[in-house]
């Protein structure tokens, strides 16, 4: 199945049935991390946050995503 080829193609294909799936935005967000993809996982963590403020999956991925930003400081 096409839609399991890669792991952001399934989690894209998964979060347009689920776009309020806050854990497939946080794997989506932490997939791109992992490739210093810094934009597309600020995207994902954003959603998090609009979709759960104050969450913590959300101040967790915004405070890993400062830290690989080199924002660190920011992150405490």
């Amino acid at each position: 199945n096409a839609d399991w080829r890669d792991e952001p193609t399934f989690l894209r294909v998964a979060l347009a049935q689920a776009p309020e799936a806050t854990l497939l935005w946080r794997n989506l967000a932490h997939y791109h991390l992992e490739r210093r993809e810094l934009d597309a996982a600020d995207a994902a963590l954003r959603r998090i946050e609009g979709l759960r403020p104050g969450s913590a999956s959300a101040l967790a991925g915004r405070a890993h995503y400062l830290v690989a930003a080199g924002r660190a400081a920011e992150a405490i």
